[in-house]
């Protein structure tokens, strides 16, 4: 009658445990940066919209809400640049974005969606 679990069967379970470990840490990390990467383009495309509903109201883009401080100066992912005069929104990409970085992500995101891009997306309002 065994009480007790082998040291053979022990290292089995720390082994697979081990290997269970190194597959599923770097799934975290990467989802939790798809999740930071989605967050700043909404918070782009949030800002637009705002910044258009601004516009409309007061002949000024308004770019301090929140949003457009998340995309443009805390993450340093894109430059908006607002023209009163043409009624236009210029939003472009931040160059030199590491490959894999929330940063690229959240500008292949905005590129699929015409919001943002290298060479920049005029928002006509």
């Amino acid at each position: 009658m065994r009480l007790a679990f082998t040291i053979i069967e022990l290292i089995f379970v720390i082994v697979i445990l081990g290997v269970l470990a190194a597959i599923a840490i770097p799934k975290m990390a990467t989802t939790r940066n798809d999740a930071l990467a989605s967050t700043i383009a909404f918070n782009l495309s949030d800002c637009i919209q705002f910044s258009g509903s601004s516009f409309i109201t007061n002949s000024i883009f308004d770019i301090t809400s929140d949003a457009c401080i998340s995309a443009s100066i805390t993450n340093l992912c894109f430059t908006i640049t607002p023209n009163n005069v043409n009624d236009t929104l210029l939003v472009q990409n931040v160059a030199g974005a590491a490959a894999g970085s929330v940063c690229s992500t959240a500008q292949l995101l905005t590129a699929r969606t015409n919001i943002s891009s290298p060479a920049g997306v005029t928002h006509q309002f």
